[in-house]
This record gives structure tokens, C-alpha cells and sequence, in this order.
């Protein structure tokens, strides 16, 4: 029998309240693990796939919003510095092997989202205004009970709308650059067959091969570039707020916080609802005044850290977040040079990287917004509304494409309980 519910988000076991938070004071003394080896590996694995595969990423969808160059280098720099020390300090203070990352999602959004007329500062405040609205979640009753009421096919559709034009990039490529693109195509696809998980690591591989290539070829002397953070002061709009403001908590929550959640819930842990919200909406809105969009719970590479691969003892598995967040920092101090490297690549090849990387998220949010036949027609247009790039003024396809899932999915549940047989009720003399 179908389950035609469309259940919230609160209903795949991501409640948060006092049902999240640890049940058992926690030991803050400090012990290393026998086997050290297991999570630090198990840490730098997580810190690698995740910058690796959607640093990119966050550099279009913050130049697509109005920032610079230099401004979105400072944002992907801030925002994984940010992210960084919050999972650190979740970790220490939990000892749950939490790890945090930059909002893909909302990487995402921003790459389909039209720059706001006040420019890059407006798109700030929105971060900020997101930001406040995660940290809120956390303490307003209403604003929670929306968060978890959203039909979780609803989201999903929406995130998968928004994927659909960036997806396309690799194959869109083969037209103009048949060679890059057919290269970083074919390497996907083996590595797909043979190590799934490093797929996306290895066309970032072959990339950066084609950079350097390019990068050789113009006679340009490499050198190394330090990091450096450029402050945006932010303004306010109601436009920016809604249409990149609230957008970006929407699809940061349902398609980052509340399944990382569930990742951690599902090893058996008790991650602490209350506080890590608190902490994502303090280092995203740490991080957007140096141009970082969004901080959040990992959901992609969670399960690494709290798996098995973190070693056999589930109570020093947290060590993997500081040996995730001393690579994740590293790899913030090389990012200018990285980024100066790929800026030579050939034609289609940062699109190409792009869409490959979010190949797997569009597979699965794509299948959840279609899977219950009751919903799959209101999901349906939510996704095409999202993918169409519609955009009026000022707002993107993705808040036209929310509201219509709103409706379309209310019309539905009604029919849906109209249609339910009626219970007799029992008269007694």
C-alpha cells in the first residue's frame, strides 16, 4: 500500500528539541584513541571529497550573486574557516563525530539565482538574514514547526529544479569542448563503476591536469597566493531577502541540516538540535561579512566521520572532526592559489567540474520528489518551474517553484483526506 502522507521532515527521524540533545552528561576528558589512525584518516578523507567536490561550486554561485573575484575567494576562504572551527567545537563539546560544510544546496541556488540590484552587499545582507533565520530555528516554536512541516518531496523537487541547468553543463560541453569535456565525462564514469566515492575527486583531478596544461601554455609564472579575507559591508532589501535570503535557509535546512541530522541519528548518536543550529547561524553569519553564503551540518560526508572508517569504538570517532577541520583549514590557506590555477582552464571544464559534482544530489533528490505517485505530478512542476530559469522582478524560479509546491501539495493532501472512507461513529441507546 502507497503512502500517500508526503511525510514532513520531522517524520524521517530528524525531531529536533529535547528529544536531540544527549541524554547522558557528557565526559569532556580528553582520551586519544588507541587506534589515532582510524579517525585521522578517516577525517582527511572527509575533509578532501568535501572541498574537493563542490569548491567550485561556491566560487560561481557567490560570482553569480555580484561578488568579485577576489570577493568570492574570500567567501569560500571564510566559509570554510567559519565551518571549521564550529564542527570543532560541536565536536569537543559533544564528543559526537559532527562535521560541518558550506551549503552546497545553496551553492546551487545562488549559481541560478539573478544578482540583486543592490549587488554583491545586498546578497550579503541575505546571507546574513538566512543565517539569523537558521540560528531562530532553534528557539522559535513557529519558525521550527514550518521548518519541519515542509513536505519532504517538496524540497526535494525544488533542490533537484534548481540542479538541472548546472547538470547539463558536462554535456552541453561536448559541443564546444569535446575533448576537456568528454575526458572529465569518461573518467566519471569509470570511476563511478570502480571507487563511487572519489568520482568527483578524480574529475577535479583531470581539471586541474587541463589547467595546468593551459596554465603552462600562456607563459604565466605560477606563484603562491596567501589567503586573504575582503570585508562586505551589508545592505538590506526585501527583494534580496526573499528571493536569496529565505530561499537559502529553505533549501539549507531541508537538504543539509535536517538530513545531517538523520545521518548522525541513524549511527546511534544524539547531536544536539538546539546548539548546532545556534552554531551554524553563528558561523554563517561570521562568515558572510567576508562573503560566505551559508554554513551547515554535513549531510554528504557525514556518514564518513561517524561510520566505521572513524575506527571500531563509536565513543573516539569525534576525533575524526578536528582531523577534518586542521585539513578543511589547510586547504583554505591554499585556496587562492588553487583558484588562480583553475582561472586558466579551458572552456567548459569549471562547468563541466560543477554539474559532475552535484550529479549524485540531483540522482537523489529526483528520485525522492518523484517516488510517491500522489505527489509526483504537483513534484513535477515543481522541478520544471525551478529548472526554467523564470525570473520576475527579481525573483528566481526557485521561490516561484516553492510557492506553487505549497499550493499544488495542499490541493492534493485535501483530496487525498476527502477521499479517505469515513469511520462510523457508534450510537448507544
Amino acid at each position: 500500500m502507497t503512502d500517500h502522507t508526503d511525510r514532513p521532515h520531522s517524520a524521517a527521524g530528524a525531531l529536533p528539541g529535547t528529544a536531540g540533545e544527549p541524554r547522558t552528561p557528557v565526559d569532556h576528558h580528553v582520551a586519544v584513541p588507541r587506534d589515532i589512525a582510524s579517525p585521522l584518516s578517516a577525517g582527511f578523507v572527509t575533509a578532501v571529497v568535501g572541498f574537493s567536490s563542490s569548491f567550485i561550486l561556491v566560487l560561481q554561485g557567490l560570482e553569480h550573486v555580484g561578488a568579485s573575484p577576489t570577493q568570492a575567494l574570500s567567501g569560500l576562504i571564510a566559509v570554510t574557516l567559519a565551518f571549521s572551527v564550529g564542527m570543532v567545537w560541536l565536536a569537543a563539546r559533544t564528543r559526537v563525530p559532527m562535521t560541518m560544510a558550506w551549503s552546497t544546496p545553496g551553492s546551487a541556488l545562488l549559481m541560478t539565482t539573478a544578482a540583486p540590484e543592490g549587488g554583491f552587499p545586498a546578497a550579503v545582507g541575505a546571507f546574513i538574514l538566512c543565517a539569523a533565520l537558521v540560528a531562530l530555528t532553534s528557539v522559535v516554536k513557529p519558525l521550527e514547526r514550518f521548518v519541519l512541516g515542509l513536505p519532504t518531496s517538496l524540497t526535494q523537487g525544488l533542490l533537484a529544479g534548481i540542479l538541472i541547468p548546472i547538470c547539463v553543463a558536462p554535456f552541453a560541453a561536448l559541443a564546444t569542448s569535446p575533448v576537456e569535456a568528454g575526458a572529465m565525462l569518461a573518467v566519471y564514469g569509470i570511476m563511478l563503476l570502480v571507487a563511487p566515492r572519489w568520482s568527483v575527486p578524480a574529475v577535479l583531478v583531470v581539471a586541474l591536469g587541463l589547467s595546468v596544461r593551459a596554465f603552462a601554455a600562456s607563459g604565466e609564472a605560477w606563484a603562491w597566493r596567501p589567503p586573504v579575507l575582503e570585508f562586505t559591508a551589508p545592505t538590506f532589501d526585501l527583494q534580496s531577502a526573499l528571493s536569496i535570503g529565505v530561499s537559502l535557509f529553505i533549501v539549507t535546512m531541508a537538504a543539509q541540516n535536517l538530513p545531517g541530522i538523520g545521518v548522525l541519528r541513524s549511527f546511534g548518536e544524539n547531536p544536539p538540535w538546539k546548539a548546532s543550529m545556534v552554531v551554524c547561524g553563528a558561523t554563517s553569519a561570521a562568515s558572510a561579512l567576508f562573503g560566505g553564503h551559508a554554513t551547515n551540518l554535513s549531510s554528504l560526508s557525514a556518514a564518513i566521520a561517524v561510520g566505521e572508517m572513524s575506527g571500531k569504538d563509536p565513543r573516539t570517532r569525534w576525533w575524526a572532526t578536528p582531523a577534518a577541520a586542521v585539513v578543511y583549514v589547510i586547504l583554505a590557506l591554499a585556496a587562492g592559489s588553487l583558484v588562480a590555477l583553475m582561472s586558466r582552464s579551458p572552456a567548459g571544464v569549471v562547468a563541466s567540474l560543477a554539474g559532475l559534482a552535484l550529479l549524485p544530489t540531483f540522482t537523489t533528490t529526483a528520485r525522492a520528489a518523484l517516488t510517491d505517485p500522489a505527489y509526483a505530478g504537483p513534484n513535477a512542476v515543481v522541478i520544471l518551474i525551478g529548472a526554467s530559469g523564470l525570473t520576475v522582478a527579481g525573483f528566481s524560479g526557485a521561490v516561484f517553484a516553492f510557492l506553487a509546491g505549497l499550493v499544488l501539495h495542499g490541493v492534493v493532501r485535501r483530496r487525498l483526506l476527502a477521499a479517505e472512507p469515513k469511520t462510523p461513529v457508534a450510537v448507544t441507546e
